[in-house]
């Protein structure tokens, strides 16, 4: 297959430091940042090679290379740079470009919109914000102000159909994405695209597996960069805890959303006292844990944002804080609406319904603009460079 002509953009240096990619210009490829880096190896030389495809203008480059998602932003490379040309961040606000360019049409705008103007994500998480507002106010049952009836206020149906509507959209966004990216990382490449001989696709689905479990369930490679936190105390307080906290707290949160929702029986059993299941009901119980998870990992992450103990948190993007916040807020008003839901106060309850309300579908909407995106395109990027670098050695 002939290889396609390499087109160069010379104002894509501008589009990425627009993104924050605050002094790539800086960067004489000295190679410092690729040789500090515990992740890089030959086969993926990161971020050299990533900082030479922006300084050359070849935006399809970094759009193919599944290396722009194998950083952890651990920060050694800013750290160790000569000439404080901040790779990392350049990493960072190449991927915000990546995820514009994976989105379907329409949505790829929003979230170059949104990554440009602060003022333009400002209005527009209003407006979003406003959507959920306007349904609640339209909808909504009796205000009876003598006993909590949070599902007479607003009935749980509606939150089932206005729940699954906005995750069949932001799913779709996200596989569109997916897909995208896993075209245009592997195009070409024998066993990936249904080419090549079946040796290659068993090796496709072992380096699957191994991603899955590795990189998602324990996400070993970014430990791997915490490989100063050996004691207790500080893998508490590392990065890689951060995440896992917030990574498994977000998946218990949803597997309890989808218990409930499937099974309506397990979690709505009839009201006794006025109240719903004790906590120490098994799913009750796991959306309980889960949410203390969230809300202890986005309040690190917010913590070390503010304090800037370490060069990842010293420069956050405002969808960053935008995505750290509205999961923080997100926690908090849950459990805020439970304690006010069981001392029996009507009003706080259905104030801070419609609050908690807002905040989740924020949260969703801006979900694949942020980092919550990052989550989903690393263990593909990883799975697609492993297998890639077996099928190139054999």
């Amino acid at each position: 297959m002939a290889d396609k002509p390499i087109k160069s953009d010379p104002g894509f240096v501008d589009e990425v430091k627009a993104l924050g990619g605050i002094n790539v210009e800086a960067c004489f490829n000295c190679g410092t940042c690729t040789a500090v880096c515990p992740l890089s190896s030959g086969a993926s030389s990161f971020p050299r090679k990533m900082i030479t495809y922006t300084q050359l203008g070849l935006k399809d480059k970094v759009l193919e290379s599944p290396d722009l998602w194998l950083c952890n932003y651990c920060g050694e490379c800013s750290k160790s740079c000569p000439r404080e040309a901040a790779p990392a961040e350049t990493m960072m606000a190449l991927r915000r470009y990546a995820i514009s360019q994976y989105a379907p049409p329409g949505f790829s705008s929003f979230s170059r919109m949104i990554y440009r103007s602060r003022a333009f994500a400002w209005i527009s998480m209003i407006l979003i914000s406003l959507i959920p507002l306007v349904l609640m106010l339209g909808l909504h049952g009796p205000i009876n102000s003598s006993s909590v009836l949070m599902f007479t206020f607003f009935p749980e149906h509606y939150i089932d159909y206005i729940g699954i509507t906005l995750g069949v959209i932001i799913l779709g966004v996200m596989l569109y994405g997916l897909g995208k990216m896993y075209y245009m990382t592997t195009r070409g490449m024998s066993g990936f695209q249904g080419e090549g001989h079946s040796a290659n696709g068993i090796k496709w689905l072992q380096e699957f597996t191994k991603t899955l479990f590795k990189e998602v369930f324990i996400q070993k490679r970014l430990d791997q960069c915490n490989e100063n936190s050996k004691g207790w105390r500080e893998r508490l307080n590392s990065e890689w805890f951060t995440h896992m906290t917030i990574f498994w707290g977000f998946i218990g949160l949803l597997i309890t959303t989808s218990l409930g929702f499937l099974i309506p029986s397990a979690i709505s059993v009839p009201l006794t006292n006025g109240l719903y299941i004790p906590v120490t009901e098994p799913i009750r119980l796991l959306g309980t844990l889960s949410g203390l998870l969230l809300v202890y990992g986005a309040t690190r992450a917010i913590i070390n944002r503010v304090n800037k103990s370490e060069i990842y948190s010293s420069h956050t993007y405002f969808t960053d804080w935008a995505f750290l916040v509205l999961l923080l807020l997100a926690g908090l008003t849950g459990y805020s609406l439970e304690i006010a839901y069981y001392v029996n106060s009507p009003l706080l309850t259905y104030a801070l319904l419609t609050v908690h309300l807002i905040v989740v579908f924020d949260l969703f909407v801006v979900a694949p603009f942020t980092k919550f995106a990052h989550a989903l395109y690393r263990p593909l990027a990883i799975w697609v460079s492993r297998a890639r670098q077996y099928i190139e050695t054999t």
